[in-house]
């Protein structure tokens, strides 16, 4: 191999690195394989954590809407490549027309309402994800709307996830809103 491939291979791996939220190359090396936990994702930098989450989201992408890879991926602005690098486990394969798989096993850091406060939670697979979503979705945000129904509430009732359990109580829900801890725009960024 020639100086100038080498330089050239060099400047693609860090040129990817940096695409992954890393500042080279090296600094990817360091950083854990898998992450497991809250401990895992701490060890990588801030920005890699959001390309990791933006990852996860067009996961979800591909489930949701039955999309390919690549569409997903081009719909959320995020290289084909660093959904690999964060989410392979997720995939069916390699190839940039790989489909999601059914459910996986990744970690993630997500927030409910339990015990009348904001709570962040380990998340561990696809399933469990979902679940925190849907409480979201079909939960709190239509009871916080005008003409609000708490119907959606309900199934969640007695439900947990990570070891915490749903809020379901309207009136702690109403003193959150009240007190400013929770407001409409917290809603909708912990939504998408």
């Amino acid at each position: 191999m020639s100086p100038r491939d080498h330089r050239r291979t060099h400047a693609r791996r860090n040129e990817l690195a940096r695409e992954r939220g890393f500042g080279s190359f090296y600094e990817q090396t360091k950083a854990p394989k898998r992450i497991t936990g809250p401990k895992t994702l701490g060890r990588l930098p801030a920005r890699a954590q959001r390309e990791r989450q933006e990852a996860l989201k067009v996961v979800a992408l591909m489930r949701r809407d039955d999309l390919d890879l690549r569409s997903a991926a081009r719909r959320e602005h995020v290289p084909v490549q660093v959904v690999q690098f964060y989410a392979g486990e997720a995939l069916t394969d390699r190839g940039a027309r790989a489909r999601a798989k059914s459910a996986d096993r990744l970690y993630r850091r997500m927030t409910i309402i339990s015990g009348g406060r904001l709570v962040e939670v380990d998340v561990r697979g696809s399933r469990q994800a979902s679940l925190v979503s849907d409480f979201w979705n079909t939960g709190i945000y239509p009871y916080f709307e005008p003409d609000s129904d708490a119907s959606g509430l309900a199934r969640f009732s007695g439900r947990s996830v990570g070891g915490f359990e749903f809020e379901t109580d309207l009136d702690r829900l109403d003193e959150l809103a009240r007190s400013g801890d929770l407001s409409f725009e917290d809603i909708y960024r912990l939504v998408t």
